[in-house]
């Protein structure tokens, strides 16, 4: 709330845009499509790719998962934990500033643009599962093409229905598509 306050104090409460610098559109069996949502498509990708594998060939990315599986044994095990967390910390607030790299061209940017994002990604975790990041992705991939084509197809009833196909997925499988029951 803090930053928010600064960012409106300092910069107004107009929305900002940074233009692209991928202008072209490619054509595709009969579709046009924009370079510049390829290369976003691509350098999602790309951070996907290095997160799994810093998360499974490394031996942080391997402390962190098992800090994440359970924190005691983790301890027993001579992981530092703490820094386990900083460097979690640290991981999550680089990705958050890599997507607002990708964000920045394509939607305008303001002070409250945040929780809508937020709000997106609640949907994706529920939607695909809370410990799962392969339903992280698919759930993401989902949501996406869900309002896509609901957009398309439905106009401004796109989010109902959204909602909607939630609402089904979490009746059939309440931990989500690939979510599993968390023992406590």
């Amino acid at each position: 709330m803090m930053m928010r306050q600064a960012v409106l104090q300092g910069f107004g409460t107009a929305d900002r845009g940074v233009s692209s610098i991928f202008l072209s559109k490619v054509s595709f069996l009969g579709a046009r499509l924009s370079v510049e949502r390829l290369v976003v498509i691509g350098y999602c990708l790309l951070l996907v790719g290095l997160l799994a594998w810093f998360l499974k060939r490394t031996k942080t990315g391997t402390a962190m998962l098992a800090t994440n599986l359970d924190e005691e044994a983790a301890k027993l095990q001579g992981i530092n934990t703490d820094k386990i967390y900083l460097i979690a910390i640290a991981l999550g607030s680089g990705l958050a500033g890599a997507a607002g790299a990708i964000v920045a061209p394509i939607l305008a940017l303001s002070s409250e643009m945040g929780n809508a994002m937020l709000f997106m990604v609640l949907m994706v975790m529920i939607l695909g599962g809370m410990q799962s990041p392969l339903g992280a992705v698919l759930g993401g991939l989902l949501l996406g093409l869900a309002f896509s084509f609901g957009f398309h197809f439905l106009g401004g009833l796109y989010e109902l229905a959204t909602f909607l196909l939630i609402g089904i997925v979490i009746f059939f499988k309440p931990h989500g598509l690939f979510g599993r029951a968390i023992e406590v």
